[in-house]
């Protein structure tokens, strides 16, 4: 994060929550609403986020029409669209909350292992609760990149604060680090992870 300066550092962090919105259009849309990349970059970040069936199964491929919030995909198609979404463009700095809790766990290793291989060189944090993502992302030993996934467990304490505790790809972790006020919601932005109470994140 220090090599980026204030200015830019926006546009250099894409964080994708617990709950995406998908709007209506057609996949290429939802995928790229700007319209600023093309075929091969929006077909690579589907085969990424294991979505590339959900689209060959629609009539249409990536003209293929999705409706408002995905309504007319099932759970697990939903957050492997907006995954691929987040992954299009290859942003150098991308948080995931919770992006598989809708799906199998032999589906979340292999989504885990092609985000760590798409995404090898750049910064990918993963927050979730439990569940495979952590294993199948494990980095490499010699590469760079890769994912850190930290689990997210309720605190103890009566103050209502999430514990962070690294998942097992995590590496180095200076100790636990309280994350928002709920329990049952997981950090929503970057800024909330290991922030002090009363310091204004999550």
């Amino acid at each position: 994060m220090r090599e980026f300066h204030p200015d830019a550092l926006g546009a250099a962090v894409r964080i994708q929550g617990a709950r995406p919105v998908l709007f209506a259009g057609s996949v290429r849309e939802v995928l790229d609403p700007a319209a600023r990349y093309g075929d091969r970059e929006l077909t690579a970040a589907l085969r990424a986020a294991a979505a590339d069936d959900v689209v060959a199964r629609l009539p249409g491929g990536l003209d293929a029409r999705i409706d408002a919030e995905g309504r007319n995909l099932s759970g697990g198609q939903r957050q492997r669209l907006a995954l691929a979404r987040s992954l299009v463009g290859d942003p150098p700095v991308l948080v995931l909350v919770e992006p598989t809790t809708a799906l199998d766990a032999v589906t979340e290793i292999e989504i885990a292992r092609r985000v760590a291989e798409h995404r090898r060189g750049r910064t990918t944090l993963v927050l979730g609760s439990a569940g495979a993502f952590p294993r199948g992302g494990r980095p490499r030993p010699g590469r760079r990149g890769g994912l850190r996934c930290l689990t997210l467990r309720p605190s103890p304490r009566p103050r209502r604060w999430l514990t962070c505790r690294p998942g097992p790809g995590a590496g180095r972790w200076p100790g636990p680090r309280r994350c928002c006020r709920s329990p049952t919601a997981p950090p929503s932005a970057a800024g909330s992870v290991g922030s002090p109470p009363g310091s204004g994140a999550g």
